[in-house]
């Protein structure tokens, strides 16, 4: 005598679904971390990227300005201290000033944004060196931050450096 073992399989719809659906969500929170890792690096990247462009970016801008400038009227005397940049180039005066957390260039008929949108200047400071020579000799200081959010806080870039008039 033969057994009937017909199986009805009504049980087997059920758990397909709890293994695909397990699978799914496995999959899916999967490809959601891939995305926050590369969203994350991204940002990190683009805050270092703007806060090392914009300090090279001021820094030759100040360099170039001295070079061609004829006197520093601002800060006036060596060991002074300020947080305004003014020099004279022929007939033609320029201000290096912060506003806002922003860098500002002003020749007395444009003012000139250096910084870009994604991050502020603090700490911008200019001291004026003692020289052997008649040339002045400043020392220039400044902080650049990204606005850009990480997770490891804000990327900063600082400018030291140390320029003259020709």
């Amino acid at each position: 005598m033969r057994k009937n073992t017909h199986f009805s399989g009504k049980g087997t719809a059920i758990i397909e679904m709890v293994i695909y659906t397990f699978l799914l969500f496995t999959l899916l929170i999967v490809i959601t971390d891939v995305f926050a890792t590369l969203f994350d690096t991204q940002k990190e990247s683009v805050s270092y990227s703007e806060s090392q462009t914009d300090a090279r970016f001021i820094s030759q801008k100040l360099i170039n300005t001295l070079s061609t400038a004829g006197n520093v009227l601002i800060p006036v005397n060596p060991g002074d201290n300020s947080n305004i940049l003014t020099i004279q180039s022929g007939t033609d005066t320029y201000t290096f000033f912060l506003s806002g957390g922003n860098l500002i260039s002003d020749d007395g008929v444009t003012q000139e944004r250096l910084n870009s949108f994604s991050t502020n200047i603090s700490n911008f400071n200019i001291i004026r060196l003692q020289n052997p020579g008649d040339k002045p000799l400043l020392r220039i200081t400044a902080d650049v931050t990204s606005t850009i959010q990480r997770a490891a806080g804000p990327e900063t870039e600082k400018i030291n450096l140390t320029a003259g008039i020709r």
